[in-house]
């Protein structure tokens, strides 16, 4: 496997794990899909970038401090299942596989209610208090590295990249590992960084919960990093004093007046929770002031200016003099450091874009083609998903909210789910010969982006779709051929294929008990007749799963 991170397609194998699909892409490395073929489990395969582990010295450090992350165990902090390589020395990460969403994509669809953005903040801090009781820290604490699972539980991810502080003020890491917007003070100036560095990232999380928006984000990352250095975060009203106590001292610009430590900050958390009335946001105990003394020393630690120069030393030149060449070294870090480059692109990158695929309409209503209808929909939400992710300006709409909330115009999409752009799209089918047409429209102006009209006498559904998420790739501004998504999801059978839609189908419909009995028989066939279809085997598992759940 000479270059593992770019060849890798789905029924590939590595090791026990047999690949599905790509799962992410960012700047410290690549996420694949995969099935764990031994004990038939989904995970997540996160190969490193080589500049991680270029020498052996690194490659030492970063598995002793990887084995301490992998033996945290707490309900909110994700599995790490293990450390492996590939037969050519390629380190990768084995994790839990979590199905549900990225708290960056519900941010993504607005501010969350301040009942649920303290629950989420009690699980977050746990998760950390955990992980620093056992001396790690994860430096890294942003919306997109936790999970909210379809369990309610939260996963704090990405522990793998972690750092061990063995000893408090003598082995502390220096880091710039990050995402810009959520570094903390001390990390920006490359300084060292110890589980208060994670502290300041949650208080950034909370506040863009309930706010909508990263406190700290500016134009441009030497803007935000000025921010984060001189300014006050500034917290919208509608904030409850408490809850805007604890982020402004979570966002203290000096370590000392921060949070000692991640359970000190829960405590706070967990009381402010008690204090709401269920199902608002107004607490039944009287509010701190914002005149209180207590209250005005906190804001103050959160407004200090950490790189300006004293008015004493204004005029002195050589004072400024060492100040531009200090952001001449911080810019070069922002740039020469891929990680940092990286969080510079998905922070500063072009503009977001929320996408929902709408039902496709089924000409004729032929109920031939009525269950690969409903499963072309799922499977092109999927394909959508993978598109752009380590830019971060594409979410979709999981398909399930769109059924949940019964969209089919884009009028209704952008209202309900916060989308920008919809794909709308129509199946008509002669024979072996499939007609698709896909739309793209602008929920605002109500617009038509574009239009893709495909059709195929092979009755090849899964060349029909490459070329259709390409073309909508392409009408959005991705770069992407059909012939890359191939080699990203494998070669199969046209007839397999065509079985794996209708299952998907079936199973959106579960409702009808028999649904899930034809989604398992249209599985069944389709590994059948392509024996490599490792996204069939895949959902012949959710399947049972889904079965055995709804059977007990």
């Amino acid at each position: 496997m000479p270059d593992a991170i770019s060849t890798l397609s789905a029924g590939d194998r590595v090791g026990n794990y047999r690949i599905l699909g790509l799962a992410g892409v960012g700047g410290m490395g690549m996420v694949y899909r995969a099935l764990d073929v031994k004990l038939e489990r989904l995970v997540a395969l996160k190969f490193l970038p080589d500049e991680l582990v270029a020498t052996n010295a690194d490659k030492e450090r970063f598995l002793r401090e990887a084995r301490t992350a992998s033996s945290l165990d707490h309900p909110n902090i994700g599995v790490i299942h293990g450390i492996e390589e590939t037969t050519d020395g390629r380190t990768y990460i084995v994790m839990a596989f979590y199905e549900g969403e990225t708290l960056a994509r519900k941010i993504s669809r607005g501010p969350v209610s301040v009942g649920e953005a303290a629950d989420i903040a009690i699980q977050t801090a746990r998760g950390l208090a955990a992980a620093h009781s056992r001396a790690v820290v994860h430096r890294d604490i942003k919306p997109g590295n936790i999970i909210l699972t379809q369990q309610n539980v939260l996963k704090i991810v990405d522990f793998g990249l972690a750092r061990v502080n063995t000893s408090a003020g003598t082995t502390q890491t220096l880091g710039t590992a990050g995402t810009i917007g959520y570094m903390s003070p001390e990390q920006t100036l490359n300084k060292f960084v110890d589980q208060r560095t994670d502290i300041w990232a949650l208080g950034i999380v909370i506040a863009e919960m309930t706010s909508g928006r990263n406190p700290f984000r500016r134009e441009s990352p030497p803007a935000t990093i000025f921010a984060i250095l001189n300014e006050a975060p500034k917290l919208p009203d509608e904030i409850p004093l408490e809850l805007q106590r604890i982020i402004y001292r979570a966002l203290s610009k000096d370590v000392a007046t921060r949070y000692r430590g991640a359970g000190e900050m829960l405590a706070d958390l967990e009381a402010f929770r008690s204090t709401l009335e269920p199902g608002s946001a107004q607490s039944r105990v009287t509010q701190t002031a914002p005149g209180d003394a207590t209250f005005r020393e906190t804001v103050s630690h959160a407004s200090r200016q950490m790189w300006l120069p004293p008015t004493s030393r204004a005029k002195n030149s050589f004072f400024w003099l060492g100040s531009f060449a200090a952001l001449a070294i911080l810019l070069a870090l922002l740039f020469l450091i891929p990680a940092v480059r990286d969080g510079v692109a998905s922070l500063f990158g072009r503009h977001e874009e929320h996408i929902a695929v709408l039902p496709f309409e089924n000409v004729g209503n032929n109920p031939a083609n009525e269950a690969v209808s409903e499963g072309l929909m799922d499977s092109l939400s999927s394909r959508l998903t993978n598109l752009d992710v380590g830019q971060q300006s594409l979410w979709v709409v999981p398909t399930g909210e769109v059924r949940r909330h019964k969209i089919i115009d884009p009028s209704a999409a952008q209202r309900e789910l916060g989308a920008t752009i919809v794909v709308q799209g129509s199946l008509r089918r002669d024979g072996q010969l499939i007609h698709l047409t896909v739309n793209l429209i602008n929920t605002k102006t109500l617009r038509q982006i574009g239009s893709v009209a495909l059709e195929d006498r092979a009755g090849d559904f899964s060349a029909v779709e490459d070329e259709a998420v390409s073309r909508l790739a392409k009408l959005m501004g991705i770069q992407i051929t059909p012939e890359m998504l191939r080699t990203t999801g494998g070669a199969v059978s046209p007839v397999a294929y065509e079985s794996y839609l209708k299952a998907l189908g079936y199973m959106q419909r579960h409702d009808k008990p028999e649904n899930l009995d034809l989604a398992v028989d249209a599985l069944q066939s389709a590994v059948k007749t392509d024996s490599r279809f490792a996204l069939g085997y895949a959902q012949l598992g959710e399947a049972y799963r889904l079965k055995h759940t709804l059977d007990r």
